[in-house]
């Protein structure tokens, strides 16, 4: 038993050894926690380990969140004022149509009404 212990031991600091030089912290939480139960003469030193690798994986992944819900809420942000003005270009567009044709139906009154005024005159 002892000698499976200290072989789960050495493998453990080995798998510990290799984490760090990939720079996987995962990794290194996974040997840490073996470690911990392994080696119990060293367990105060090994489990602040443990605990500042596992505080700085969890600070990463808030700050990812945060990230990832600014980005989100700017994209939903964007969409409204999208849609905003989209709305506020359509309202425009039927305002100068029916501009356009008070415009039109105008200068055919206007034309009509001079007609009618000619007609009147030449008449008399």
């Amino acid at each position: 038993m002892d000698k499976d212990r200290n072989l789960s031991l050495e493998f453990a600091k080995k798998m510990l050894t290799e984490a760090t030089n990939n720079n996987s912290p995962n990794d290194q939480i996974t040997a840490l926690k073996r470690i911990v139960t392994l080696e119990p003469e060293n367990y105060l030193q090994n489990f602040q380990k443990f605990d500042s690798i596992n505080d700085n994986i969890q600070t990463e992944r808030n700050r990812h969140k945060s990230q990832f819900a600014m980005v989100r809420y700017d994209v939903e942000q964007k969409n409204t004022d999208n849609q905003r003005l989209k709305n506020q270009t359509f309202q425009q567009n039927i305002g100068l149509g029916a501009l356009a044709l008070a415009l039109i139906g105008g200068a055919f009154y206007y034309k009509k009404e001079k007609n009618v005024s000619n007609k009147k005159k030449n008449s008399k």
